[in-house]
This record gives C-alpha cells, sequence and structure tokens, in this order.
C-alpha cells in the first residue's frame, strides 16, 4: 500500500471498537483474566507484540508497556517508516533511549543542528564521567563500535550532506549510523533510499514537528530494522518512563492520517518560497544575505533522498546583520513568530532566541499549509518594510 492508504489503514486490526475514527482510551491499567486458568504472569508472555491472547483478548497490562492507544499509534507510524518504531515522549527522550541502548564509547557528531542533542549528550557525559568521548564528524576518525550521530537534513539550514559514503565507512568498521531526519519525513524521503540503499541502523524523529503537525503534542520515535533492537527499545522504555500520554499518543495517531497531504504542501510551498528569496539575493540592496535550502543544492546530491522532488519545508536565511534578523518577524503578517516546526501554520524564528550558538543574522523558516502565494506576498512585504525602516 502507499504512504497515504497506510497511514488510514495500518491499524484497522487493532481497532477494539466499531468507531470510525480512533478513540482515545486513558486508562492506565487493565483487568487481569476472570479465569484463573488465564491468568499468565507478564514475564512468560510477550506483552510488546501487540497481539491477543488465545480466546481473542488483547494483551495489555499497565499503560507504561502498551495500551490500545499506543500500540494503534506505533502501528501506523511503523507502516509509515516501514520499519517497526517504537515511540517516546519526546524526541529528546527519543535520543536519550537510542544512545543509552547503544551505550558509545565514542559519539561523532557534527557541528551544528540541534543544540538540544549536544546539550543531552553532555549531560550523559556528566553523569557518567570518562564513559564515552564525543568527537566530530570526520569519516576518517570513524572506527569500531563507535556511534555515528548525523542530522540529515541539517536543522536549521534544511539542507542535507551525502550519507551514502558516511554509511559505507560506517558500517565497514562495524559502528552504528543513526540519523534524525526530523525535517524529512516520509513522504519528502525515500524509505526504501533509508533501509535497502543505505542501511541505516536507526532513524529517529521528533515526532513533535511533521508526524504531529498541529502544535499540540509533544514525542519521539526511533525506527529500525533491526528485531533484537527493537525489542530491546520497547523494554528498555518501560523503565526509563519515557513513553508517551494516552493523550499524546492519540493526537498523534489522528495526525498521521494527513500526514501525506500536509507534508506535499508545505514541502511544494516552502521550494517556491526559498527559491524566491534565493532571487532576492541577487539585488545588492537585499536584506537577506544567503538562503539554505536543498532545494539550492545539486540535484545529484539530492535526488536519493528526495526522488519525488519534495523538499524540507523547514530553512533557513541569514540576513545582513542581527538586528535585521530581529527586526523581520514583526514585518510579517502571516508568518507567526515562534519556535519549533512541522506545523500547519507557518512560522519564522530569530534563532538567537532559542539557539545561542547560531549567527545572530539566521531566521528559519517553517512553511505550513497556507497558500504559498499568500507566504510569498507576506516575506516580499515584510522585506520592503524592513528596507524601508532601515532607510529612515
Amino acid at each position: 500500500m502507499d504512504l497515504p492508504t497506510v497511514a488510514l489503514h495500518a491499524d484497522d486490526h487493532l481497532a477494539l471498537t466499531r468507531d470510525l475514527a480512533a478513540p482515545l482510551h486513558p486508562s492506565t491499567t487493565f483487568r487481569y483474566p476472570s479465569d484463573p486458568a488465564d491468568l499468565v504472569p507478564a514475564n512468560e508472555q510477550s506483552i510488546y507484540d501487540y497481539s491477543t491472547d488465545d480466546k481473542g483478548k488483547p494483551k495489555y497490562i499497565y499503560s507504561r508497556l502498551t495500551a490500545p492507544t499506543l500500540t494503534r499509534t506505533e502501528a501506523v507510524l511503523s507502516g509509515v517508516m516501514d520499519a517497526p518504531t517504537v515511540l517516546y515522549s519526546s524526541g529528546l527522550a527519543a535520543a536519550h533511549a537510542l544512545l543509552a541502548y547503544l551505550k558509545p564509547k565514542r559519539i561523532l557528531i557534527g557541528e551544528g543542528g540541534y543544540h538540544g542533542v549536544h546539550a543531552l549528550i553532555e549531560q550523559l557525559a556528566r553523569l557518567s564521567p570518562g564513559s564515552f568521548q564525543k568527537v566530530g564528524l570526520d569519516a576518517e576518525e570513524i572506527g569500531p563500535d563507535d556511534i555515528v550521530w548525523v542530522e540529515n537534513p541539517l536543522n536549521p539550514y534544511g539542507t542535507i550532506i551525502d550519507l551514502a559514503q558516511l554509511a559505507e565507512t560506517a558500517h565497514a568498521v562495524r559502528a552504528k549510523i543513526c540519523v534524525d531526519m526530523t525535517f524529512a519525513p516520509p513522504p519528502m524521503s525515500s524509505t526504501p533510499y533509508i533501509w535497502d540503499e543505505l542501511k541505516l541502523d536507526f532513524v529517529m524523529h521528533s515526532c513533535t514537528k511533521y508526524f504531529g503537525g498541529h502544535s499540540d503534542l509533544l514525542s519521539g520515535s526511533v525506527s529500525t530494522r533491526d528485531e533484537g533492537a527493537h525489542k530491546a527499545l520497547l523494554t528498555e522504555r518501560t523503565f526509563w518512563g519515557s513513553t508517551p500520554g494516552s493523550m499524546e499518543q492519540w493526537l498523534l495517531l489522528r495526525s498521521l492520517r494527513t500526514l501525506d497531504m500536509r507534508v506535499r504542501q508545505q514541502s511544494t510551498t516552502a521550494t517556491i518560497l526559498a527559491r524566491k528569496l534565493a532571487e532576492l539575493t541577487a539585488s545588492s540592496t537585499s536584506p537577506i544575505q544567503t538562503v539554505h535550502h536543498a532545494s539550492l543544492q545539486p540535484p545529484s546530491l539530492t535526488a536519493s533522498l528526495f526522488p519525488s522532488g519534495l523538499y524540507p519545508a523547514c530553512f533557513a536565511i541569514v540576513l545582513r546583520n542581527g538586528d535585521l534578523a530581529k527586526g523581520l518577524p514583526s514585518k510579517l503578517k502571516v508568518f507567526n513568530h515562534c519556535t519549533s516546526l512541522g506545523g500547519v501554520e507557518s512560522c519564522v524564528e530569530w534563532r538567537a532566541m532559542s539557539d545561542a550558538s547560531c549567527d545572530p543574522g539566521l531566521v528559519r523558516i517553517s512553511v505550513g499549509v497556507e497558500a504559498s502565494g499568500d507566504l510569498v506576498k507576506d516575506f516580499v512585504q515584510g522585506l520592503e518594510a524592513l528596507d524601508n525602516d532601515a532607510a529612515t
């Protein structure tokens, strides 16, 4: 089945009622069978396989392990990602769970990207001094049992690197490659390319962003085709206590139904806007100095990951100075000035508000589902207003 169908029907077999819309199951605990003959201790059954007992009853015990809404949401997201997927209470919770499972001696991670992951690694290093080393991302430095952590596309730029050589080098020395692909959910990215060609070990997403898509939930996920790793992540999640709440599970399930149409609209509009803003940089008087977006990179680099020509819906522009970047959001009428990304509402952020390490002239743009013409007009008038202020 294609992605839109998977998002709507991958959980059909898990429905407990006749409701067309999946109901919310807020219960934290579930009754044991009334017949003593049916009482099987948890350690003697496969409580994570989303199956039923021999009488057709779901094997739910406690919601930190599994629950009806959680199993449906994970089934849909596993279908979307074309790989078994574990849900967590946030993107950082997912990153933490993955690093805790892998227990690396060295983490190779590049400069830039989401500052929260860098802070997480520093926190883990403080908890266990000397247990692992954080080093820069250099393919020639990858050694046995290292963890290579890559954000692709890169936050906040929406640009990519060539993963093929990096993945090949990592696997040649038995290193694991983990890729945060929050900026490129399906249908932007090609799951056959991710799993069959690159053979990535783990793919992480902040589900708060495009999978959630409505700025109203926190969640994260880890996908892998390693069956042993998948089972271990499920078990360890129970004891980390990082299972998402039932409301978040339900909101995410609702959002996944419309993932394909939302992301296609956002991607198409973002590419139109990025190319328009890139054209404006040709003028010596333009407030914009640089536009970063995968659609502006060589097709030879982007074609494999984005075979449908759907590029990231979040990208960055760099203005001539920090004052211009700070002032731009106030000149826009349709875009909201706030952090985060991936929602149906278009947002911009003077990125220095939340990430002190970035260029003070950088503005991150997250494109929503508004009409492309309206968003382009809003940016053009905003830049003109900014230019007029600078001239007075």
